[in-house]
């Protein structure tokens, strides 16, 4: 059906300004340092490390993390962090407004409303008599936009729609800074996935921090701890708690503390995908079960090809839609028949609430570290979402133990009779002398069509169903025949039961300084995966661990040391039933 609509979108507040950019040299030498006397343009102000290699030119630049450093840009003040420590001078590029924003300008004398305070009594008060403002510091900075927007159409009534996108930064005291992001929007979509740049919706994330101290809280995204085994990389709502603490007063041992709990937003998967020559696509995503109807969380995946990662954007390597979980190559990369590709994804599964939760903490002394984390993820089996479960299939579940291809039931039940479905009734048919007992066929009929089904794809000639066009308000199946015992048909009327499913992993190591030129690093893991909490069968193969185990040593040849030579020995070794979080080898071991 064609709709024809027409979109007013009022920008109520949006405002973006272009000005000078600015390079010099700043002189760590001081505790706050006046960049310009211009206001910085937020986001634009970018610090490196530098070092001459010619005077006074060429050099080499590594950028500084924003971490290591606070930048008050309307007042053009640079404030070097701990990590900064000890650097005589750092460079600098940015670009600056045309005037200082902390200086007040006006349109009009201050004592404007003097002319006849009888006619304008209110264009201006006077410092005297001026209410305070409260607030709660002047070096908090708001940004954002806010729109609201009306839709009309002719064969529909007027809606409203409305987008906000509010970012708020700076210290809040002494001790504290505040990063925060809301933003919401009525449009229902994940981003098409075409351009290198992603726009959440409906996303809160509120980061409180110091030093020493860091909270979390919103959506955010949990990264790997220290380690070879637990490599993670999740999209996550929740709360996560950092701390680091030093145990002695010289500052030799040192600790380091990480604690998160949340909801897990999709479920991790690592796919192969079979190349068809001169075909760029699309390359249909499914789900860890094979599971043919996903939605991709944007951002998440990762593309290797022939061992190579790459990179998304129309102008990159591959673009991919999130919401059909479809991924088309660009020409920049041209697939053939011997192309090997692999993608790793998470794919939103909410058959049942997920919760999560992760600790890592770190020790570092002077000759090493020692650390330990834990991960935990775990369906709430007694919580589903998506499908309700009747105690019988509770019971079957509970029967089959880790074998979930039998974890199937029938898709179809009595249903009163209504002409906007498609329903079925059942039949008993002969066929070559062979006698088919509840066959679901197409009804229209109040008095049979007593049935609706639910067809499920269980691979060519395994179904007895295939769906055929039709007039109805819907894809109707038909059933085929079989021959010489082999269906022929690639659909059946039953659905797959979705098992609630737990894993953890946890993980101890370490690295020592053993002498000047040699280095020890140990690590042992060991991981749970329950693939049917409802049952407690085939529990022997929920269990496994893995271990690592790695010297390396670096000598130098020669007099003048100019040849270095770096050699190590590995030994790594994981079980069988070993289930880690995410790949931690190479994408092509």
């Amino acid at each position: 059906m064609k709709k024809a609509g027409i979109i007013l979108c009022f920008v109520i507040f949006s405002l973006t300004t272009f000005g000078q950019q600015r390079e010099k040299i700043l002189y760590l030498n001081q505790d706050t340092i006046q960049v310009d006397t211009l206001s910085i343009i937020p986001n634009t102000f970018k610090a490196y490390f530098f070092f001459q290699t010619q005077n006074p030119i060429p050099k080499t630049q590594y950028p500084i993390p924003k971490t290591q450093y606070h930048l008050y840009p309307f007042k053009s003040a640079f404030i070097p962090g701990a990590e900064l420590k000890g650097v005589d001078s750092i460079s600098v590029s940015y670009y600056v407004y045309e005037r200082n924003w902390t200086v007040p300008y006006f349109h009009k004398a201050r004592d404007y409303n003097q002319i006849d305070p009888l006619i304008l009594p209110r264009l201006y008060q006077t410092e005297r008599n001026r209410t305070p403002i409260n607030r709660l510091t002047d070096d908090l900075q708001t940004s954002g936009n806010l729109s609201r927007g009306l839709q009309i159409g002719s064969t529909q009534d007027a809606s409203l729609r409305s987008n906000l996108n509010l970012q708020l930064t700076g210290r809040i005291n002494e001790e504290f800074s505040i990063e925060a992001q809301l933003s919401d929007s009525n449009i229902p979509v994940q981003p098409e996935g075409n351009t290198q740049q992603i726009q959440d919706f409906d996303r809160f994330y509120l980061r409180l921090f110091s030093n020493q101290h860091q909270v979390l809280a919103g959506d955010f995204n949990l990264q790997s701890p220290d380690g070879h085994f637990m490599k993670l990389n999740k999209n996550l709502q929740g709360l996560q708690l950092q701390t680091k603490l030093d145990l002695t007063k010289s500052s030799r041992l040192e600790m380091k503390s990480r604690a998160t709990a949340a909801l897990v937003k999709g479920k991790y998967v690592r796919t192969k995908i079979e190349a068809i020559e001169g075909n760029q696509g699309p390359y249909r995503l499914t789900g860890k079960n094979g599971e043919m109807y996903i939605q991709v969380i944007a951002g998440s995946e990762q593309i290797w090809v022939d061992g190579e990662l790459l990179q998304r954007g129309e102008e990159a390597d591959y673009v991919i839609n999130y919401n059909t979980a479809e991924l088309r190559f660009t020409p920049a990369t041209l697939i053939t028949k011997d192309k090997r590709i692999t993608a790793s994804y998470e794919y939103t599964e909410r058959s049942y609430t997920r919760f999560m939760a992760e600790n890592s903490n770190e020790w570092v002394f002077e000759k090493g570290k020692v650390y330990f984390n834990l991960y935990t993820e775990q369906d709430a089996r007694n919580q589903p979402l998506l499908q309700e479960l009747s105690g019988d299939q509770k019971t079957l579940l509970g029967q089959i133990g880790d074998d979930l291809n039998r974890a199937f039931v029938e898709n179809y039940q009595e249903t009163p009779y209504s002409n906007d479905r498609v329903l079925y009734k059942k039949i008993d048919t002969l066929i070559n002398g062979q006698q088919y007992s509840n066959v679901l066929v197409y009804s229209n009929t109040p008095d049979s069509a007593k049935y609706q089904a639910g067809f499920s794809f269980v691979g060519l000639n395994h179904g007895n169903y295939n769906p055929v066009n039709s007039a109805a308000n819907g894809q109707v199946y038909q059933w085929v025949a079989p021959e010489n015992g082999i269906p022929q048909g690639s659909y059946e009327p039953i659905t797959r039961l979705i098992s609630p499913q737990s894993k953890q992993v946890y993980s101890l190591g370490g690295n020592l300084q053993l002498t000047e030129k040699m280095k020890l690093t140990a690590e042992w893991a060991i991981s749970g995966n329950d693939l049917n909490t409802f049952s407690n069968l085939d529990s022997q193969d929920d269990y496994g661990s893995g271990i690592r185990t790695r010297i390396d040593r670096n000598d130098q040849l020669g007099s003048t040391g100019l040849w270095m030579v770096n050699s190590f020995f590995q030994y790594r070794r994981s079980g069988r039933y070993f289930d880690p979080i995410e790949r931690y080898k190479s994408v092509e071991y």
